[in-house]
């Protein structure tokens, strides 16, 4: 199915309004590409509670490849459950190269841009995933780019950001990417908590298949309103300790207002992860990491000092600025680059052609850096 250059394809329905979707494949791998639009609902009044952009059920894999653009909910009056992509249970999705993936413009209850349930998606590679604004009543759930619900997908190459709330300080949680009893593997993202309270990734570890992976992320903390979290860890039922912390650069925004931001939160005695290794943690007025639910650490040095409790192994942390620019890239002279660990690091960075490692410090030998992007490649 190829949307073209100016086209739509809308949903039109209630209680659910898709715009398109998958059920019943026997043959064949449907796919959706062009330069057009597929939005699953304007809220038109017609008794419309969720409305998806692309909805896939278990017997199908659709590939969605190059969209100029999916929406869950359009630009009209708020509606209450906007998804833009929902990849139901063991529909193994292929999400690449979609430069705009949106939960819903005005959202009451819940906006999501992209949601994995329970084994679903093969890959999400090269999107940009966001979730612009959320409302700011009571009612509301808040609002995340990504969402992995038991599903454990590569996720590489991305841009994902939480969203806005229109109540400011008042909204509810927002988060870049939400990971319930996920092992998935997130490796060179962009990741934005954006401007609601609340962090930009969440994590419930589970049982299943361990915890996941960050690696080689840039990760930021939001904007002025609320408490700010880069990386947010609850119990969850994972026993030993199963997330895996490389490489990431965890960082607040330094912004003329008010911010609470902290690097790395474990939420409970129990939340801890099992591998904190060769991040950059900086911009955290309010501590770089909390350890066991209490205890505050403001340096490098006390985080690399976790390695000599039983439940994790912590080293070559830093907290020193990466001095990243607008686009999330490194510039000569930064400490971050040639400072990450070789362990599991992948063989590019974020941008298109770039590859990693590169000797980018001049000392002859070829070194990971730390966060998504590798300094001195195209």
């Amino acid at each position: 199915m190829t949307v073209p250059a100016g086209g739509y394809i809308v949903g039109v329905g209630a209680p659910e309004s898709i715009g398109v979707h998958f059920a019943g494949c026997t043959a064949g791998v449907p796919t959706v590409t062009g330069e057009g639009r597929v939005v699953g609902g304007y809220n038109r009044g017609l008794g419309e509670t969720t409305n998806v952009g692309i909805d896939s059920d278990y017997t199908c894999a659709p590939v969605i490849d190059t969209l100029q653009s999916v929406w869950g909910c359009g630009d009209g009056p708020p509606a209450e459950y906007c998804i833009g992509v929902w990849c139901r249970q063991n529909s193994q999705c292929v999400i690449r190269n979609n430069p705009d993936i949106v939960g819903g413009w005005m959202v009451s209850i819940l906006g999501v841009g992209v949601r994995c349930e329970r084994d679903a998606c093969a890959r999400i590679d090269g999107n940009t995933i966001w979730q612009p604004s959320i409302g700011s009543s009571l009612a509301s759930l808040g609002g995340t780019g990504l969402e992995l619900l038991g599903a454990n997908p590569p996720v590489n190459d991305n841009h994902i950001i939480g969203p806005s709330c229109q109540g400011g300080m008042a909204g509810p949680d927002g988060k870049g990417v939400y990971l319930m009893n996920s092992a998935a593997r997130l490796t060179n993202n962009v990741i934005e908590q954006g401007r609601c309270p609340g962090m930009a990734v969440d994590i419930l570890p589970g049982s299943n298949l361990g915890g996941p992976t960050l690696h080689s992320n840039t990760i930021e903390g939001g904007e002025c309103w609320g408490t700010n979290v880069g990386v947010n860890i609850l119990a969850g039922t994972a026993s030993p300790p199963t997330t895996v912390l490389r490489n990431n650069i965890i960082r607040g925004i330094v912004l003329p207002c008010p911010l609470t931001f902290i690097g790395l939160w474990e939420r409970t005695p129990e939340a801890d992860p099992a591998i904190v290794e060769n991040n950059a943690f900086y911009n955290a007025p309010d501590g770089l990491y909390i350890d066991e639910m209490a205890t505050m650490l403001i340096s490098a040095a006390e985080i690399n000092a976790l390695d000599a409790q039983p439940e994790t192994t912590a080293f070559g942390n830093i907290d020193d600025d990466c001095l990243l620019d607008a686009t999330w890239h490194l510039p000569a002279g930064s400490l971050c680059i040639d400072a990450g660990t070789s362990t599991n690091a992948p063989p590019h960075d974020f941008d298109p052609g770039g590859m990693r490692p590169v000797d980018g410090d001049g000392s002859n030998s070829d070194e990971w850096d730390i966060g998504a992007d590798e300094f001195g490649t195209p």
